[in-house]
């Protein structure tokens, strides 16, 4: 472990991300397998969970052991830049005070409660966990370059990837070209709204 100090931020950080995506990989190939459950199905959350604490406790080590919450994004943001989340933020508050209205009309059962509140923690620990490693450690090591547009890439690329790993899940193999495009594109826009907030 040691040895891996002496690496360059950005071989860490591919290093990092390579073993997030095989966790996955390997956590959708079980389920899958073992448990008879495809990717998309309701059961899915029952595991998924569990894998991605163990994904955001692997992130802690890395952050921990070989970077800084500072070195990855976690500074004081730049207040002035706030207002250009503004319109994003009232999106996903709208959102969710539609959804929240409308589950609330409707008598679900305790059973039913609970899986709503599992989605949402799943949901809460793919979203941390997915942008403390790409938009946190591998864009930030790649901005040690001096590379702006080569760390936003780097990063992108990265994050696509790790959806690749759904067809183990699952997902058709022709499906996977329209996922990783999408997500390249969406790992491409994440990028500068985090350098946006950072500044």
């Amino acid at each position: 472990m040691n040895q891996l100090a002496s690496l360059s931020k950005p071989k860490i950080a591919i290093l990092a991300a390579f073993v997030y995506t095989a966790i996955m990989g390997i956590g959708m190939f079980y389920m899958k397998t073992f448990l008879g459950i495809s990717y998309g199905q309701p059961e899915m959350m029952n595991l998924f969970w569990f894998i991605l604490i163990i994904l955001n406790a692997v992130n802690v080590f890395w952050v921990t052991r070989y970077f800084s919450s500072q070195a990855i994004g976690f500074r004081s943001l730049n207040r002035r830049q706030i207002w250009w989340f503004v319109p994003l933020i009232a999106v996903l508050i709208s959102m969710w005070v539609v959804s929240l209205s409308g589950l609330t009309r409707t008598s679900l059962s305790a059973a039913q409660w609970q899986s709503v509140a599992l989605v949402g923690f799943t949901t809460l620990l793919v979203g941390f966990g997915e942008e403390i490693m790409y938009r946190g450690i591998v864009l930030h090591a790649f901005l040690t370059t001096g590379r702006v547009r080569w760390a936003m890439l780097v990063s992108a690329i990265a994050f696509s990837l790790l959806h690749a790993v759904n067809v183990f899940g699952g997902v058709p193999l022709l499906s996977v070209p329209i996922q990783l495009l999408n997500t390249f594109q969406f790992g491409f826009f994440f990028a500068p709204l985090m350098l946006r907030a950072n500044l």
